[in-house]
């Protein structure tokens, strides 16, 4: 491609665009429309596992319970609680690697007898 030209599609200038293409948009810059909007319509992933057939069994007995959302909420709760417990020990740990500083109280008494 020669620099500073845009790729166009090939159709000749009196025949309609192919399907799915815009008269004067760049074939490019569809596709990375097509793309991204793909990308902000799937916003959940899928996670597989595998559970005990007599567990299953005793789930489909129990009628017509919601059982994807509960699993989701039971899965976003614990995941949510993990977090905050990684990032407080995590905080802890910082907290414990800063190197001590002059007693509060002393800089107070420094701040006071300045005025």
């Amino acid at each position: 491609m020669q620099k500073g030209k845009e790729r166009r599609s090939t159709a000749d200038p009196g025949s309609p665009e192919p399907t799915g293409l815009q008269p004067g948009i760049p074939v490019i810059l569809i596709f990375i429309y097509k793309k991204c909007k793909h990308d902000i319509v799937s916003t959940k992933s899928v996670y597989s596992v595998r559970i005990d057939p007599l567990v299953r069994k005793m789930m489909e007995e129990m009628g017509e319970l919601d059982w994807q959302e509960k699993i989701r909420h039971l899965i976003e709760d614990s995941v949510r609680k993990e977090r905050r417990q990684f990032l407080l020990a995590r905080a802890k740990q910082a907290h414990r690697d800063q190197p001590a500083g002059p007693p509060a109280a002393a800089m107070i008494r420094e701040d006071r007898d300045a005025r």
